[in-house]
């Protein structure tokens, strides 16, 4: 329901405003994603054997791994990047009222919808309706879910060249920081010559919402990305 309401709202603006959206989620599973690999940093020591720990620095250690440790070592890792994600959304955020979340909105939609009164509300209700709609609180669960999936499936998806049951600390610690090296040299979407016209104007929206997100960076303000779309849907 809530994506019927934009796609309404914003008209044949509505496919460059989910490209917008759809960026925007990737780009917080991204910033979620350095989380985990520091999660999975941090858990390394228990991969080593008790003697090694704490004395042998993991990128030295040719100890071969448990296949039991390492599970525990992926859950703890989860674990403890769900909980820490999850409390970076401030607890006074807009995210965390109840009136914000995809189930009361979605309700209101429909109510709205039924009586013949979505056009009739003001511009001002419809653009707060919209601005919950964009984005809310399961989003941010649904892009740390996703964070944690893609990580934890990279790692899992490793290639050591070795037996699963031969593979060492050592070598487990080179492909984690190779990992950590792609993701942090992973460019965001270029323009290019060949895209058709809704691209570039999603690309152009992205642009000046990145912007503001690097402004908003040095403010209490820090959805100044979603800002931009909202203001795109309405000019």
């Amino acid at each position: 329901m809530r994506w019927k309401f934009i796609n309404d709202v914003a008209g044949e603006k509505s496919d460059t405003v989910m490209e917008a959206i759809n960026f925007y989620s990737n780009l917080k599973s991204k910033d979620y994603a350095v989380v985990v690999l520091d999660e999975l940093e941090k858990n390394v020591w228990m991969l080593q054997e008790e003697d090694q720990m704490f004395v042998v620095k993991p990128l030295k250690d040719d100890s071969v791994i448990d296949p039991y440790v390492f599970s525990e070592m992926i859950e703890l890792s989860m674990a403890n990047s769900i909980i820490r994600l999850n409390n970076e959304i401030d607890a006074d955020s807009h995210f965390r009222r109840e009136t914000k979340s995809n189930k009361f909105l979605s309700k209101g939609i429909q109510d709205l919808y039924r009586s013949g009164s979505i056009f009739k509300i003001s511009e001002d209700e419809r653009k707060s309706m919209v601005q919950s709609a964009l984005w809310n609180i399961e989003d941010e669960t649904m892009a740390i879910q996703q964070a944690v999936k893609a990580v934890i499936s990279a790692v899992l998806s490793f290639d050591f060249s070795v037996k699963q049951d031969e593979v060492t600390v050592s070598q487990y610690v080179k492909e984690l920081n190779g990992l950590k090296e792609r993701m942090g040299n992973s460019s965001l979407p270029q323009r290019r010559d060949d895209i058709d016209e809704i691209n570039e104007k999603a690309l152009d929206l992205i642009s000046k919402a990145m912007f503001n997100v690097e402004i908003d960076e040095t403010s209490s303000q820090k959805n100044g990305y979603l800002d931009s779309v909202l203001d795109y849907i309405f000019k």
